[in-house]
């Protein structure tokens, strides 16, 4: 066995845990998930604490199972890439904190990452990195041997 094949070997390894991965947390991450969840665990409302700021005073905010849905689709939105901006709740301030933003945004990070991933692995990009590889093994191959 080659280096080289070792190499494909746990780069296609790494890929095909990084896709998996991505694939569960995307199908598993839709409203359908959200909904049944939290039918079957009884939790189909909350509460929101608003902090003080914006036009709206620091107060609580009642959320039926469908506006924690409809915060789910669209924080699901931002982070996979579908929407530029994070959820806004509007003129009365925001309902999140600076640190849970700034989490958001490191999530978006990691499925941009697996984006650049996929980009790496496909034979068909200009980035396929696999290419490398082939070069590399095919130079080893062609090469003379000296007796």
């Amino acid at each position: 066995m080659t280096t080289t094949y070792r190499v494909e070997v746990a780069i296609f390894a790494i890929a095909l845990v990084v896709f998996g991965l991505v694939a569960l947390a995307l199908v598993w991450g839709g409203d359908w998930a959200y909904v049944g969840l939290a039918q079957a665990t009884g939790n189909t409302r909350t509460t929101f604490v608003r902090t003080a700021g914006g036009r709206d005073p620091a107060g609580e905010i009642p959320m039926p199972l469908e506006s924690l849905r409809d915060w789910h689709s669209r924080w699901s939105s931002y982070v996979v890439g579908l929407s530029d901006q994070p959820p806004n709740a509007g003129p009365g301030g925001p309902l999140f904190t600076p640190d849970e933003y700034a989490h958001m945004a490191d999530v978006r990070a990691v499925f941009r990452g697996a984006e650049y991933a996929a980009a790496l692995a496909d034979e068909d990009s200009p980035f396929f990195i696999g290419s490398y590889f082939q070069m590399a093994q095919a130079a080893v191959t062609v090469a003379p041997k000296w007796q």
